[in-house]
């Protein structure tokens, strides 16, 4: 039986073959603003980009938190990406970074598709990782639209960030193990980030918003 691990340390995605229960919608209000930069290092096509941020801004908005901007930050190979800037101004408490890059050589678990850099106090992590050759040989072996599981990774990351925490629960978005039967079934729950994490993604944006005004003021 083929398995795909999907565990966490430090925010790792990993995925694995198991049954999980689905998890409880979001409220959708009220709603909290975020602004996602990305560093496409690995040259993907703009089609498969905009599919991702479909697919992460739909899961996002669900949970209350509307992304009210990416920016297409430039870096590696800027030919999918029309309209990059340059970013080199300040990471905003209201902004967070997502690179995407390929696995590095020799990393250790072969079925990570992301991970994140979470700080202990809310309002401060802001860098998450996705693997994109991981994510894209995922995406064949279960025969998923590649830009659909790379939003599904980069929400999972972002919330991480948002939550300022590395703990998995046992269903919906923020599980540690994407099971294969999950992979599979698109049952839209498995793909939904709970009420209590919608609720402190919120407020960890209140909180960001309010520091961003104290820096502007």
């Amino acid at each position: 039986m083929l398995t795909l691990r999907v565990r966490i340390a430090s925010g790792l995605l990993l995925v694995r073959a198991l049954i999980c229960t689905p998890t409880a919608t979001a409220e959708p209000i009220p709603r909290a603003d975020l602004i996602i930069r990305t560093y496409n290092l690995v040259g993907l096509p703009s089609r498969q980009l905009h599919a991702a941020r479909r697919t992460a801004q739909s899961i996002f908005e669900k949970a209350g938190v509307t992304i009210a901007g990416w920016r297409d930050c430039q870096g590696g190979d800027r030919s999918s990406t029309a309209a990059a800037d340059d970013c080199q101004d300040r990471v905003r408490p209201n902004e967070v970074a997502v690179r995407i890059v390929r696995t590095p050589p020799n990393w250790p678990n072969p079925w990570v598709l992301g991970f994140s850099h979470v700080a202990p106090h809310a309002g401060t992590s802001w860098l998450s990782t996705v693997f994109a050759d991981q994510i894209g040989e995922t995406a064949s072996r279960f025969h998923l639209d590649p830009g659909t599981l790379l939003g599904r990774t980069v929400a999972h990351e972002v919330g991480h960030l948002l939550l300022a925490s590395t703990r998995h629960p046992d269903e919906g978005l923020m599980r540690a193990n994407w099971q294969t039967i999950s992979l599979r079934r698109h049952v839209r729950t498995d793909w939904l980030f709970s009420r209590s994490e919608a609720s402190q993604m919120r407020a960890d944006l209140v909180a960001r918003s309010r520091a961003l005004a104290e820096s502007i003021g």
